[in-house]
């Protein structure tokens, strides 16, 4: 027996204490599964890599939008195998134009990215992943890029991880209802992630796909795909990153700017350009103002992006129309208050009903009027419903 041994059988405290119980099978399995996932990553390919790509579209509008095709252009640089999951339909001429990127699937509407992004993997584990070193997994919700992708590429290969993505979203309670671990740990967000050989070739990738379940809402999506993915993988011994750290609240959506100039991300999400307002914000919960114009700015005069895309889009954002609704805030569902509901949906209203405990102000942003039933107000919430012209009210009845 090795002298280290019997030191610890002696003395086994001192390593508790130092908060390594060396005795303990999960210290020894997760120092093991560490090791082994190092020497799997000494052998990953980060100079040269071949790719594959599987990019995800669901078209809302008519046509195919041009800024999804020229991203996905600019990733097809990159990649020797092209996947294009369609979600949904598009027309045959938006088809045959994919087909000259890439093999082009197209799928029924349903379960979100999330099992979109899980056809395009397990179809290209069951044909010839092996020979690839990356496999990229990204949709269409981004418009770009503004930087080189080359560069973004060769700045994450540098840090030899197993995935990493663009950027995370923070930890937080558990919103969807959802998620496996009862709340929402800090996560890579799934609209562009790099998966490495080291990890898409070990039996838990497939696993992860094939488990994966229902995602037909977007709670689902968001809460046993996106929220899941990073922390599912971590704790198997995988390395992750991304390229941004901004610790920013809502980050890639309110700070668009602040992320290519400081970060060298090298997209915008569309819906960052819908920002245009300091109020946007306020929903958010926080105050600060908005990139929007300065950000417009950047693209026209230091990018060659073509600025017609980019104002199509602001113009697309600004005709965009949400389904107006009656927030009705409640501490305890009553008969009154269920009857009151029943009432307006019968008139053809649209009513929320939310419990005060799992109140959210962002919940109110898109309201036509916000009742407070029964309960006190809330301050924030009633500051900025005034400052968007939203009307408080006290009692359904008032509608009625």
């Amino acid at each position: 027996m090795s002298e280290k041994v019997k030191n610890i059988l002696r003395k086994p405290y001192q390593a508790m204490k130092k908060g390594k119980n060396l005795l303990s099978p999960d210290y020894h399995r997760t120092r093991s599964m560490k090791k082994m996932r190092q020497k799997a990553r000494e052998l990953n390919n980060y100079e040269s890599p071949k790719r594959a790509l599987v990019y995800v579209i669901y078209e809302n509008q008519e046509f195919l939008q041009e800024y999804k095709l020229i991203f996905l252009k600019e990733l097809v640089k990159l990649c020797q195998k092209v996947l294009i999951v369609v979600n949904g339909s598009l027309p045959e001429k938006d088809i045959a134009e994919l087909s000259t990127y890439g093999q082009v699937m197209q799928r029924e509407n349903n379960g979100y990215d999330a099992a979109a992004f899980r056809a395009g993997s397990l179809q290209l584990l069951d044909e010839s992943l092996d020979d690839f070193d990356e496999l990229l997994l990204v949709n269409d919700t981004s418009v770009g890029p503004f930087k080189d992708l080359n560069q973004v590429f060769a700045k994450m290969a540098k840090q030899h991880l197993d995935f990493w993505g663009i950027s995370y979203g923070g930890q937080s309670p558990d919103v969807t209802g959802f998620n496996r671990y009862g709340y929402i740990p800090r996560h890579l967000q799934s609209y562009f992630l790099v998966i490495e050989k080291s990890m898409f070739q070990d039996a838990s990738f497939r696993q992860y796909w094939e488990e994966l379940g229902d995602t037909s809402s977007r709670d689902m999506a968001i809460g046993r795909h996106e929220t899941v993915f990073t922390k599912y993988f971590e704790d198997l011994g995988f390395a992750s990153g991304a390229l941004s750290h901004s610790t920013l609240p809502g980050t890639v959506y309110f700070h668009p700017l602040t992320l290519i100039q400081e970060d060298d991300v090298p997209l915008v999400k569309y819906t960052a350009f819908e920002n245009t307002t300091d109020i946007k914000f306020e929903w958010h919960g926080y105050t600060s103002h908005t990139e929007i114009p300065a950000l417009l700015e950047f693209i026209q005069e230091e990018t060659d992006y073509p600025f017609e895309i980019i104002q199509k889009i602001m113009d697309d954002l600004s005709k965009k129309v949400y389904q107006e609704f009656v927030l009705v805030i409640y501490e305890q569902m009553t008969p009154q208050l269920q009857e009151e509901i029943d009432k307006l949906q019968a008139a053809g209203e649209q009513v929320k009903a939310i419990e005060k405990s799992a109140f959210h102000i962002s919940s109110g942003e898109h309201a036509k009027a916000i009742v407070y039933y029964q309960t006190s107000e809330l301050e924030n919430l009633s500051r900025v419903a005034k400052m968007g012209n939203i009307p408080i009210l006290q009692n359904l009845s008032d509608l009625l």
